[in-house]
């Protein structure tokens, strides 16, 4: 399998050809399990996780059917899909765009077109930690991670703030009010303490 590494630069490398072709913006981070790792959490994580705004120059944002298109017409080698947001039982409300290879020597990745004003700022925010991409901080991915509500997102939540210091955390306090998942953050934050 090759490494996430490689497949991050791959995908970055066509989120840039896109960019040029379409004279557009495009900002990407790194969200999920793959971020969590970056900011110091243990944890294996099989996938790739990206947040997406693409814009063009008059910050309109642009269709992300325009980038599956694209990216099915350049990765000969995958499977790429496109799921347009239309479940409102969707925790998280976002467009996808999933590329799996086609012999599995790549890990998946999921590209989530942002859908809130938060996740704009978060993009905006992203911090630049070596990789291919920069990554949600911390505060966002908690936020990420109360909007998804699984067990395995509960546990990255607590293990998140055993690596978050106190302006993080009052951060992620005012996140989880704007996502309306404060009394869960509560609730995680007293497990965390105990």
């Amino acid at each position: 399998m090759k490494s996430i590494k490689s497949t991050l630069r791959l995908v970055k490398k066509n989120l840039e050809k896109f960019s040029r072709l379409k004279n557009c913006n495009i900002k990407a981070a790194l969200i999920g399990g793959q971020a969590i790792i970056s900011q110091g959490v243990p944890r294996t994580t099989m996938d790739v996780d990206l947040c997406v705004v693409i814009t063009d120059k008059n910050q309109k944002e642009i269709d992300p059917e325009n980038l599956f298109i694209f990216l099915k017409q350049k990765l000969l080698d995958f499977n790429v899909e496109y799921k347009p947001f239309t479940n409102i039982s969707d925790p998280l409300k976002h467009s996808l765009i999933r590329i799996a290879h086609i012999e599995g020597e790549c890990p998946t990745i999921d590209i989530l077109f942002a859908h809130y004003g938060w996740e704009i700022e978060a993009l905006e925010n992203a911090e630049d930690l070596g990789l291919a991409f920069p990554c949600f901080s911390k505060p966002y991915l908690v936020a990420m991670k109360l909007q998804a509500g699984g067990l395995k997102d509960e546990y990255d939540i607590l293990n998140l703030l055993s690596v978050m210091g106190q302006k993080e955390k009052e951060k992620a306090l005012n996140l989880s009010k704007i996502v309306h998942k404060d009394k869960r953050f509560r609730k995680l934050k007293m497990l965390q303490h105990s």
